[in-house]
């Protein structure tokens, strides 16, 4: 593939999975998010069913219900992302059900529950016009050329998880726990990047207009299944330690289509050559994999002060297809080969993160305990991705961390759980998508890209819950 090319259509797909790639992006359990999810080990609502399943045989009421939402407003910038001064930003208000549940003991060893989480919930749109004068070519010194470049990437992916848990109680101090989710997950992705020069010169055969245009379109469906197990030892009131595994998922069902098209017209360096080269596919085989995961936590109680820690280990994933098309393109357009695999295909790969976080409860009151976390989210795909990767669904590799602050207030036989979530995370030094400011024909018009591009991200969140 022609080296130009094969950049452009790479930097393209960077943003694909955006918080997608940091596993610990969401939190379920309007206490456990509080708490940053530093629960593996420790019951602090029915969240547990997804931290330690364990755990629900140590929860205190015979029937409980709990339901937690996610009011959150977040920001997506990558600043020169289009060249100098050319920024893409991204805004999204979203309202999100982290966990709806519920749970009962059959009997003393023996409890049960039903949880729906949302596991994931990434909404992100860019969309830029650039438009100036620009001599592009050397008879350009007179008459310049309206140039004008355009951007749009939308992506939206969500995944839902329905799960039913088990907990056995072995001894007083000791419990283990199962949970088999069904997960099903969606991604609705497009981009489109054009540059058009339209010359002003109409005395000579300068006048042309060049245009390069590439869209892209890719959209899935997946169900899935996993499961967790968990083991949970609580020696007496003031500790308890826990310990919980994640299998990989096993796709159980999955469809997708996929969509690109590139339109090339009147560029010198391919003898003003004019194509379309154009491929779609529907009905294809989806997959996604979640990874193995083991985590590990301990709960201290000193006074009025419980003090929460956890770690989780995420093993990698080798790269696959998500999509795979069949072969039905070979052709080659001014020495750059297209073909169904570099159009359509749809690749992903993680390495392995290791997170941690900690959460503080104070008791103030009998009935009011003030909580607050941190919590590292470190990015699978750091330095994963290479030129070579043209068709892998990649984001920036935006490193997040977490920080939360709210209270439980107890009422009759009620809690309400409420409080707020920030998220941040900054990547410097990073490839443009494009140099709108500089277009030359070598490169389709989009122009020479360099590691100029810095992405920051931003959120603040809304956490209220209730347990009956």
């Amino acid at each position: 593939m022609r080296k130009a090319s094969a950049g452009i259509l790479f930097m393209l797909q960077l943003l694909c999975h955006s918080q997608d790639n940091n596993y610990w992006n969401m939190q379920f359990g309007a206490k456990s998010a509080l708490l940053g999810g530093a629960v593996t080990g420790a019951y602090a609502d029915n969240g547990t069913m997804y931290y330690n399943p364990a755990g629900l045989n140590f929860r205190d009421s015979t029937n409980i219900n709990v339901s937690a939402n996610l009011y959150k407003v977040e920001r997506m910038r990558v600043k020169n992302a289009l060249g100098n001064g050319i920024n893409l930003t991204s805004y999204n208000f979203d309202v999100t059900p982290q966990l709806i549940s519920g749970s009962r003991k059959l009997s003393e060893h023996v409890g049960i529950g039903a949880v729906v989480l949302t596991h994931n919930d990434v909404d992100l749109t860019f969309q830029q016009s650039y438009s100036a004068p620009k001599a592009i070519y050397p008879g350009d010194t007179v008459f310049k050329r309206n140039y004008i470049g355009d951007f749009d990437y939308r992506n939206r992916i969500n995944e839902q998880w329905f799960g039913l848990c088990m907990s056995f109680r072995l001894n007083p101090k000791l419990t283990v726990g199962f949970t088999h989710f069904f997960n099903y997950r969606f991604q609705r992705f497009s981009q489109h990047i054009s540059a058009t020069a339209i010359s002003q010169d109409t005395t000579t055969f300068k006048g042309f207009t060049s245009q390069y245009d590439y869209n892209r379109d890719v959209r899935y469906d997946v169900v899935s299944t996993m499961a967790k197990f968990g083991v949970m030892y609580r020696p007496g009131h003031r500790l308890s330690v826990g310990l919980s595994m994640t299998m990989p998922s096993l796709t159980l069902f999955g469809v997708g289509k996929t969509y690109t098209k590139v339109y090339s017209s009147n560029l010198a360096y391919n003898n003003y050559e004019s194509y379309t080269v154009f491929d779609r596919q529907k009905g294809l085989n989806a997959t996604y994999d979640t990874p193995f995961s083991i985590s590990v936590g301990i709960k201290a109680r000193f006074g009025k002060l419980k003090t929460y820690l956890s770690a989780e280990y995420f093993a990698p994933i080798e790269k696959y297809d998500i999509i795979n098309p069949t072969d039905s393109l070979n052709i080659n357009k001014s020495g750059v080969e297209y073909n169904s695999s570099n159009l359509l295909s749809v690749e992903y790969s993680a390495q392995q993160v290791l997170n941690g976080a900690i959460g503080l409860e104070y008791a103030l009151f009998e009935k009011l305990h003030v909580l607050g976390s941190f919590r590292t989210d470190f990015n699978t795909q750091t330095n994963k991705l290479t030129a070579q990767d043209n068709n892998s669904l990649a984001t920036s590799y935006i490193d997040l961390y977490h920080a939360t602050l709210g209270c439980v207030v107890r009422k009759n036989k009620k809690s309400y759980i409420v409080g707020l979530s920030y998220s941040f995370g900054q990547l410097f030094s990073q490839k443009q998508f494009a140099d709108f400011n500089n277009p030359t024909d070598a490169s389709n018009l989009l122009g020479a890209t360099f590691k100029k591009a810095t992405y920051d991200y931003r959120s603040l969140g809304l956490i209220f819950g209730i347990a009956l």
